[in-house]
């Protein structure tokens, strides 16, 4: 919040250098592909994909815990950095570094940025459970994609690289938060409901099984080798 109330009045330095280095790269056939890319994780689809994701989830598992917290995620980072906005009340960058249709609204922090943070990370976090290299491949992957949904946004002129920047600390620390809080806050809710709900009704709010209850089937593969 003190970074974006600095930066309120105009860019920096940084904002200005990179914006200057990245102009004379543009092209028209890398604007139509980014441009078709970016709108991909625009704040509209965003919960769009947050929606289809939880619906997965709710289907594959039987219980609200990983759906809510994907759903989570996405809302409070959109909430957060709508606040921001609201205060730091920054502009755009000038229509003049701007590629195709003007936008006029504010700048900081981006919301493309926070919305894609926060979803690809929430995702990436409760999809793979406990520490793996195929979690951190999954962590790794999500964060370059916000990275490259960043660099698109500051490609086409629509924001400064610390908008970008702010909107990628906000997306990623609220999907955190909320991974981390979720299961905490359901399992509340759970204990206040309970007997208020149907048997089946209930087990939606049931927390999820952790890896050491429900071995992988590859490992129970391989113990049953054992035994032969």
């Amino acid at each position: 919040m003190v970074v974006g109330l600095i930066v309120a009045s105009g860019p920096t330095r940084v904002d200005s250098a990179v914006m200057n280095a990245i102009e004379p790269s543009r092209s028209a056939g890398v604007t139509s592909v980014v441009s078709v890319l970016t709108d991909l994780f625009s704040p509209v689809l965003i919960p769009v994909w947050a929606l289809c994701v939880a619906g997965f989830l709710l289907f594959r598992d039987r219980r609200v815990q990983r759906a809510v917290t994907v759903l989570a995620a996405v809302a409070a980072a959109a909430a957060v950095a709508e606040m921001i906005k609201l205060v730091v009340g920054r502009p755009r960058p000038p229509a003049a570094d701007q590629l195709g249709a003007h936008e006029a609204t504010l700048s900081y922090p981006s919301g493309h940025v926070t919305g894609t943070a926060a979803l690809l990370l929430a995702v990436a976090l409760v999809g793979i459970a406990g520490r793996s290299a195929a979690r951190s491949a999954t962590v790794a992957a999500a964060l370059v994609v916000t990275v490259f949904v960043a660099w698109t946004r500051v490609y086409l002129g629509v924001h400064w690289l610390t908008d970008v920047s702010a909107g990628f600390v906000v997306g990623a620390a609220t999907a955190a938060l909320v991974v981390a809080f979720a299961p905490t806050v359901i399992a509340f809710v759970a204990e206040r409901v309970a007997g208020r709900l149907p048997d089946r009704a209930g087990g939606w709010l049931a927390p999820m099984p952790s890896e050491e209850e429900h071995p992988t089937s590859g490992a129970h593969r391989r113990t049953v080798g054992t035994h032969r």
